[in-house]
């Protein structure tokens, strides 16, 4: 019998020729799940791209009928949105071929939730003047109308 063949077989293989062989595939792999990786993040910023430069009124309510109209979480896209809008051009992220869509998620978004992008805020009625008194706080936010 090939005394090659029964090393194979048996998993003895040694030598340089073979250390080149796993370290090749090793690489192989790695650039695979980088490449894989990539895609999925740049899918989640062109989605974040789409989404915040859609003409509307309210993008609260853009998300939420995208998100059921695609059947994704509203939480995934507001997650995009944020990302979008943190790192509008993908060559501004961190991470190199570490990166991830659940890295960004976790350690690159500060918020992550629609709560923690849009909140409702405390108003007072004067029902005699027909005014909405806003903390002067927000003085410096456009108030939309949904």
């Amino acid at each position: 019998m090939n005394t090659e063949l029964e090393k194979i077989e048996v998993g003895v293989i040694q030598g340089d020729e073979y250390q080149n062989l796993i370290e090749e595939c090793k690489g192989i792999i790695t650039e695979g799940i980088f490449k894989s990786n990539w895609v999925l993040v740049e899918a989640y910023h062109g989605l974040g791209n789409v989404l915040r430069n859609f003409k509307t009124k309210s993008i609260t309510k853009l998300v939420k009928q995208v998100s059921q109209d695609i059947n994704k979480s509203e939480r995934t896209l507001w997650w995009a949105v944020q990302f979008y809008d943190k790192c509008p051009e993908l060559k501004m992220l961190p991470y190199g071929k570490e990166v991830t869509w659940r890295k960004i998620v976790t350690q690159y978004l500060p918020g992550k939730t629609e709560e923690e992008l849009t909140h409702f805020v405390n108003v007072k009625i004067d029902k005699i003047n027909h005014e909405l008194l806003i903390s002067r706080k927000y003085e410096d936010y456009k108030i939309l109308f949904v």
